[in-house]
């Protein structure tokens, strides 16, 4: 189990002593998330971090998302032509935090397969607060794609 701290909270516990020769070591993770584990929190003795008492723990397990890729289905939408895509993905690819979404050239285009825009996890991921910027950069984009999915807009292509 495990307690989500803020960066502050972070700062302010990380190699601080919990016993004698053991320091405080919380986890980051790469979507910039901070947690501190519950061993940790049951072996500190001291005044100065009482408030780590009363954090929820949750399961560690349950916070780690899962960045398996969905099956690609063969069917995606065409990539908007007036949105410079090899200057903004020159991998073609977009990653966030360890999602990584393929986008696939289509003649002279590119075009994403629905099932990464349909993905839960990434749309989770891309809508937690941390990665707020990201989808702000990007919203136009995504707003675009929806349409074009809910228009049944959608072409097929061979799944790479």
């Amino acid at each position: 189990m495990i307690a989500e701290i803020n960066i502050e909270q972070y700062r302010e516990l990380v190699g601080k002593e919990i016993t004698s020769g053991w320091t405080f070591n919380p986890i980051t993770m790469p979507s910039g998330r901070f947690f501190v584990s519950e061993e940790e929190i049951n072996a500190y003795q001291g005044q100065e971090f009482t408030w780590l008492n009363d954090l929820p723990l949750i399961d560690f397990d349950s916070t780690i998302p899962d960045v398996t890729p969905p099956t690609e289905m063969g069917v995606g939408v065409v990539i908007p032509s007036d949105y410079p895509v090899l200057k903004l993905f020159p991998d073609l690819q977009f990653s966030l935090n360890g999602f990584v979404v393929p986008i696939v050239p289509y003649g002279d285009d590119y075009a994403v397969d629905l099932a990464y825009l349909m993905w839960e996890g990434f749309r989770k991921e891309q809508d937690y607060g941390y990665n707020q910027a990201v989808f702000n950069t990007f919203k136009t984009l995504w707003y675009e794609l929806a349409a074009k999915v809910q228009a049944n807009d959608l072409i097929e292509f061979n799944p790479q």
